[in-house]
C-alpha cells in the first residue's frame, strides 16, 4: 500500500502550510491512483478529502465522505479508525452528541490508535471539540512525540498545543509548549501573525512579560506591513508577478509609467504571464487575478472538465501524444465557450469553465454540446476522447477555495463513474 500513498503525506503537508487547494489536488491525484486497486488507501484519501470539506464548513458532505471511507476500510484497522474519528467529529459538529460518543468509543478500540501520530492528532481535535481539554492536551503531546523529524507537523501541533493551554492551568507544560513553538515558528510562515499572538498570550499567562511584549510587537509589525500594502490594478499586479522572475525592482518601477512604449511591454508580459504555452488559453494565474470580480456575480457555475483517458494516453503513447490531445480538446472548448464565460487551462488534463448569469439547464445543455463536439475529434486512437465534467454553483458565503474544492470533488466523482459523465457536486458520493 505504501506506493499508493505517495500523495497522502504531500497533501497533509500542504494543508498544514495553508495551501488548501493544492492539498485537495494532491488527495484527488492520490485517489485516481488507488481507484479500484487499493480500498485501504482509497479510504485514507477519502477521509482526508472529508476533513477538508469539514474545515470549509461543508459538514453534511464531510459526513457522507467519511461514511464512504469507513465502508472501504472493512478489514483495515488504521483507515477504519481514521474514518470513525472523522465521523465522530462530523456528528458532534452536527449536534449528534450521543452518536458522536458512540463512534468515538468504537475508534478507541483500535490498537493502532496509540502508535499513529496522525490518529492521535485527530483524536486530540475531537477531544477539543468536546471541550475535554486535558485529554486533548495529553493526546496531542503524545502525537508530537511520535512525529519525530516531521518539522511542519510538529509546528502545526505546537500551535494547537498553545491554543489548548488557554483552557488549562499547567505552567510547566505551557513553558515547554512555548519553547517548542518558538523553535518551529519558521515552518508555518502563513500563520506567523497568529502564532506571534498565541506566543504573546502564553508568555503573559506565564508572567514572562518581556517576552509577551516582544511577541506582541512582532505581531503588530506583521499587521502594519499588511496594512501598508496598497491595492494595485490587476494589470499592474500581473506585470509585477511576471517581473519577479525576470526583472529587477528598477524595471518594475519603470513599467508603472504610462507612455506608449511601456504600455506595449505591459500587454506583452500580460499575454505570457497569463497564458498556457501549449494551448494559448488563460492559465490558473489569470483566474486567480479574476476571482475577486467573478465572485461578485450571484449566478455563477464552475465546471471542472477532465480528459478521461489522459493518464493512459501519456503512459501508453507518451507525453507528445497526450499534449496533442490536450490541444485538440482545448480547441473544442474554445469553439463551444459561451460569450462572457471564462475558459482556463488548469492542468494538462483539466480545464475550468466559469459560466456567469447561467442556470443549471444552461450548463447541462453546454455539456451536451461539448460532448457532441468531442465526438467529432479523430485523434487516431483506439477509443474516442471524452470529457468528464464536475459542476457546482456559487453559494452564499463561498470562498474561492471552497468553490474550487467542490468542483474538483465533483470532477473526481464524474471520472469515477465513467467516461463522459457530468456530476453536480453534492448529488453523488
Amino acid at each position: 500500500m505504501a506506493g499508493s500513498l505517495a500523495q497522502l503525506a504531500q497533501g497533509r503537508q500542504l494543508y498544514r502550510q495553508g495551501k488548501t487547494a493544492l492539498a485537495m489536488s494532491a488527495f484527488l491525484k492520490g485517489l485516481e491512483g488507488t481507484l479500484q486497486a487499493d480500498a485501504q488507501a482509497e479510504s485514507l484519501y477519502w477521509s482526508e478529502v472529508a476533513e477538508l470539506m469539514r474545515a470549509a464548513g461543508q459538514f453534511d458532505r464531510a459526513l457522507a465522505l467519511h461514511q464512504h471511507a469507513l465502508s472501504l476500510a472493512e478489514h483495515a484497522p488504521c483507515p477504519r479508525c481514521l474514518a470513525r474519528l472523522g465521523l465522530a467529529a462530523d456528528l458532534w459538529t452536527l449536534g449528534e452528541a450521543d452518536a458522536s460518543r458512540t463512534m468515538l468509543q468504537l475508534a478507541l478500540r483500535h490498537p493502532s490508535l496509540t502508535s499513529s501520530p496522525v490518529l492521535l492528532e485527530k483524536l486530540s481535535r475531537l477531544y477539543a471539540q468536546q471541550q475535554e481539554w486535558l485529554l486533548a492536551l495529553d493526546t496531542l503531546e503524545a502525537a508530537i512525540a511520535r512525529y519525530q523529524n516531521e518539522a511542519t507537523a510538529v509546528a502545526s501541533c505546537a500551535l494547537a498545543l498553545l491554543q489548548l493551554h488557554a483552557h488549562v492551568q499547567l505552567p510547566e507544560r505551557l513553558s515547554v509548549a512555548v519553547e517548542m513553538m518558538a523553535a518551529h515558528l519558521p515552518h508555518l510562515p502563513h500563520a506567523a501573525r497568529e502564532i506571534q499572538i498565541e506566543l504573546a498570550q502564553a508568555c503573559h499567562r506565564l508572567g514572562r512579560h518581556h517576552d509577551a511584549a516582544m511577541y506582541y510587537q512582532a505581531a503588530l509589525q506583521l499587521e502594519s506591513q499588511r496594512d501598508r500594502a496598497q491595492p494595485k490594478p490587476r494589470r499592474l499586479l500581473a506585470v509585477e508577478f511576471k517581473l519577479q522572475q525576470t526583472s529587477s525592482d528598477i524595471e518594475i518601477e519603470l513599467l508603472r509609467h504610462k507612455n506608449a512604449q511601456q504600455q506595449e511591454q505591459v500587454l506583452q508580459l500580460e499575454s505570457t504571464a497569463f497564458r498556457d504555452e501549449l494551448t494559448g488559453l488563460h492559465n490558473p494565474r489569470y483566474l486567480q487575478a479574476r476571482w475577486p470580480e467573478l465572485l461578485g456575480h450571484t449566478r455563477l457555475i464552475l465546471m471542472s472538465l477532465g480528459i478521461a483517458q489522459f493518464t493512459q494516453l501519456r503512459e501508453v503513447f507518451g507525453q507528445d501524444v497526450a499534449q496533442a490531445c490536450s490541444l485538440r480538446v482545448a480547441q473544442v472548448l474554445q469553439r463551444c465557450q459561451p460569450v462572457g464565460s471564462e475558459l482556463i487551462m488548469h492542468s494538462p488534463s483539466e480545464f475550468r469553465l466559469i459560466l456567469l448569469n447561467a442556470s443549471r439547464h444552461d450548463a447541462e445543455q453546454l455539456a451536451v454540446q461539448i460532448a457532441h463536439a468531442m465526438a467529432q475529434i479523430h485523434a487516431g486512437l483506439a477509443e474516442d476522447l471524452t470529457l468528464s465534467i464536475g459542476c457546482t454553483q456559487l453559494q452564499a458565503g463561498d470562498t474561492v477555495d471552497v468553490l474550487q474544492l467542490r468542483a474538483d470533488l465533483a470532477l473526481y466523482l464524474a471520472l469515477r463513474q465513467g467516461d463522459a459523465e457530468i456530476v453536480w457536486e453534492g448529488e453523488c458520493t
